[in-house]
């Protein structure tokens, strides 16, 4: 009987041992997949910025100032929609509220001067919840 609940008892432990060692291994396989997600997202990310912003500045340069005016207030728009979005599950986490902070001042203050009313009730609906948002700058 003694024997047994030896061989039961070093039975659990391996079991065990290899279940914290699997769970370990499929975390860290997790965290891999995760960063190289996270990093494709930030090349992309970065490649579509290069484009718009080298297609940007060919506008300029080409002096279709209304054309490339138009598709920076689109930019905007879309980029106070996701923060309007954003917005409705809670404020910015901390280590990001001093920047999202100062960019909402700065889009008050251009929208205050240039007021664009958004193409759609809904984007109108998060621009302006993203407008309103306010977030403590240090």
């Amino acid at each position: 009987m003694k024997k047994k609940l030896q061989l039961a008892i070093v039975l659990l432990s391996m079991l065990t041992i290899g279940g914290i060692a699997g769970y370990i291994g499929g975390a860290r396989s997790r965290n891999t997949q995760l960063d190289q997600l996270v990093q494709s997202l930030a090349y992309a990310h970065s490649a579509k910025e290069t484009a718009v912003y080298t297609r940007l500045l060919e506008g300029l340069r080409d002096r279709k100032t209304e054309l490339v005016t138009d598709r920076l207030e689109i930019m905007l728009d879309s980029s106070l929609t996701h923060i309007g979005t954003m917005s409705e599950f809670g404020a910015p986490p901390s280590d990001v509220e001093e920047s999202v902070g100062r960019s909402l001042c700065l889009a008050r203050n251009y929208r205050a001067l240039h007021p664009r009313q958004p193409s759609t009730d809904w984007e109108a609906k998060r621009v302006a919840a993203a407008l309103a948002l306010t977030v403590d700058q240090k």
